[in-house]
């Protein structure tokens, strides 16, 4: 780091994942609270971790599922894309909870997301 500071440079126009800008915002997550599930029709989230640690869970229409496991990692340039049809929900492991950041190319729509509803499946959790 330099002197009295640095930068940390996130996202630039010319990156290869750039989708365009619709807004940026910060989701709170309590411990242990399951966010999701949800599918967006149109949306690219580039999602980071700025507090905490975040579990994000996936799964296919065949309802096979997987997990990423991420820290904070805006001092490392980690980053998640998320592309429009992925079913996806998060939750925090951190004991003091968690926030992550959505760079999303599009604001929000309430109609644009659609919100699978799940009983049961192998991730684990329900709706």
């Amino acid at each position: 780091m330099a002197e009295g500071g640095g930068i940390l440079k996130i996202i630039k126009k010319s990156s290869g994942y750039f989708q365009g800008f619709g807004e940026l915002y910060f989701s709170q997550i309590s411990y242990g609270a399951f966010r999701g599930w949800k599918r967006h029709q149109e949306m690219h989230s580039l999602l980071f971790v700025v507090q905490g640690a975040v579990s994000f869970h996936f799964f296919n229409e065949d309802k096979s599922c997987y997990t990423l496991e991420l820290t904070e990692g805006i001092m490392e340039q980690k980053a998640l894309m998320i592309p429009p049809g992925s079913n996806f929900g998060f939750k925090s492991t951190s004991s003091d909870g968690a926030v992550v950041a959505n760079f999303a190319n599009i604001e929000h729509r309430t109609n644009e997301v659609f919100r699978p509803e799940l009983d049961e499946h192998s991730c684990g959790w329900g709706k």
